[in-house]
């Protein structure tokens, strides 16, 4: 009896973490879709090679220099490119706790 329960809590443990998922992913949905222009710049550009004109109008927003002659760049999608990165490592520890729940 005491395996039965302990496997329909490890169930229900599993069931609210993909619940917690699917409500992640439809958030990040509406947030980043296949017409999001940071994704497409991301994809376009994801081998970068060589650095051209082109390349820095669209990728970077603002370059300081100061007057200590350090610089300062504020890259277009930096916000987003977070946000990302983010997204994706909490998904991977959760997905990795549902791993171990499971097994």
């Amino acid at each position: 009896m005491r395996m039965k329960a302990k496997f329909e809590q490890q169930a229900d443990g599993v069931k609210q973490m993909i619940q917690k998922i699917e409500t992640e992913i439809t958030i990040t949905q509406k947030g980043i879709g296949v017409n999001d222009p940071y994704l497409k710049t991301f994809l376009k550009h994801k081998n970068i090679e060589t650095l051209n004109r082109g390349l820095l109008l669209e990728l970077i927003d603002t370059i300081y220099v100061h007057e200590n002659n350090e610089i300062t760049i504020q890259f277009t999608f930096a916000d987003q490119h977070k946000r990302m990165l983010e997204f994706m490592k909490e998904n991977k520890k959760q997905h990795m706790a549902i791993k171990d729940q499971v097994m």
